[in-house]
């Protein structure tokens, strides 16, 4: 007759089998019940061998609207030779916002250890730091201006942010933080070809927020005009518009109204005199709705 062991005593019992040479993981090794696991760092995927490490694809694809990146195996010492991208993607019609936490980087070339970023249109690299303990407040990635945010074209745009060594001391590399405002606004370039415009960056899973205040200027660079069309619309109601209202001028904030919205009935479609529309979204910060989406392009006529 076999003797039945609880279950408790039997984890009791279990061995650690990562308390002996790491369990002959190469990186990180994790305890389990009757037997451990092996996994890597950053940057770094586990070999078919399921013990040893070896470097990974560097290049990162990042879509959410707020988390972490950080560079290969920090904290520890990034490696040599080592290139990474991390290609960020937003909302269509809002930017991108990044804080430093921890920057730690090798400052004894130029051109090497620094953060870059750049537009379609202009490359706007970072400078390098010693390799020094410490905080950064400055943002990782910008571009036109010191503000720690970055305009997307007017349809989803990736922006790459990257991270190159050579041959200089490995120090522990950075840590950041992303986050994507509820609302940005910006300056959006229309086509032909409709693009998209949310209200704010987590339509269609949450409400907008409270004390929005957005302001979209869309031009016509091949002297057409904006044609504006609402796909959805649902914000605050009010007789008079007074509260969340999303207000449409025909060029500037000194130009003719083309109409103040608010509620769900889906505004008019509407198109400027000129090659210049501003739309205004602005919210209280009392009660609020799904928002709007809203497609714009270039028209002739």
């Amino acid at each position: 007759m076999h003797q039945l062991i609880p279950l408790c005593q039997s984890r009791l019992n279990d061995q650690d089998e990562c308390a002996s040479n790491n369990g002959g993981c190469q990186q990180i090794c994790k305890n389990t019940v009757g037997s451990y696991q092996c996994s890597c760092h950053n940057g770094f995927i586990l070999h078919p061998n399921g013990h040893d490490c070896k470097e990974g694809s560097c290049v990162h694809h990042v879509s959410s609207t707020d988390g972490v990146v950080s560079s290969p195996n920090f904290p520890d010492h990034y490696p040599s030779r080592k290139e990474c991208t991390w290609k960020f993607e937003t909302t269509p019609g809002h930017r991108i916002k990044t804080t430093i936490a921890s920057f730690f980087v090798s400052g004894l070339m130029a051109n090497s250890s620094t953060l870059s970023s750049w537009s379609p249109t202009r490359s706007v690299p970072t400078t390098t730091w010693p390799c020094t303990t410490g905080s950064r407040r400055t943002p990782l990635c910008w571009a036109g201006s010191a503000a720690a945010k970055y305009l997307t074209p007017s349809s989803p745009r990736l922006k790459p942010c990257s991270w190159p060594s050579a041959r200089t001391p490995q120090c522990r590399g950075m840590d950041s933080g992303l986050l994507i405002p509820q609302c940005a606004g910006g300056r959006l370039s229309a086509n032909q070809k409709p693009s998209l415009l949310y209200s704010h960056a987590k339509y269609g899973d949450q409400n907008y927020g409270s004390r929005a205040d957005c302001n979209w200027i869309v031009t016509a660079p091949n002297s057409g005009k904006v044609r504006i069309h609402f796909q959805s619309f649902d914000l605050e109601p009010e007789q008079d518009c007074a509260y969340d209202y999303v207000q449409v001028f025909d060029g500037f904030e000194t130009s003719p109204s083309l109409g103040k919205f608010c509620g769900n009935k889906i505004p008019p479609d509407m198109t400027s005199s000129g090659f210049r529309l501003l739309i205004r979204f602005q919210s209280d910060d009392s009660i609020s709705g799904k928002g709007f989406a809203l497609v714009f392009s270039e028209v002739f006529y």
